[in-house]
């Protein structure tokens, strides 16, 4: 009878610390958004004229970004490079229209 409550203290004692590590990586572990950020610096710093990307990659900081998210960061860097951006960084369709009729 001993020995049956001795392996349910051991077992118990490792359900806790393993419940308390698991935790402890959900809490601390970055989240999407944090991924994002990270992102969104990597594609602002990254040079894309000198060091083009192939089809399918992403630059270093962006691995765990959906491809989408990445395409829509990278396109935005893009047309704030080409002047296509107002001052709230959004696009602005008369700006792209002007540096088309430059040519």
């Amino acid at each position: 009878m001993r020995r049956f409550k001795r392996s349910h203290i051991i077992i118990a004692a490792l359900v806790t610390v393993a419940s308390v590590a698991v935790t402890a990586w959900w809490i601390i572990r970055p989240t999407y958004a944090d991924e994002l950020k990270r992102c969104e610096k990597a594609v602002a710093a990254y040079d894309f004229d000198a060091n083009p990307v192939a089809e399918g990659d992403t630059i270093p900081g962006c691995e765990d970004v959906d491809r989408d998210d990445y395409m829509a960061l990278a396109m935005n860097k893009t047309m704030d490079d080409l002047g296509w951006l107002d001052d709230e960084g959004k696009f602005d369709k008369n700006r792209m229209l002007e540096d088309s009729l430059d040519d």
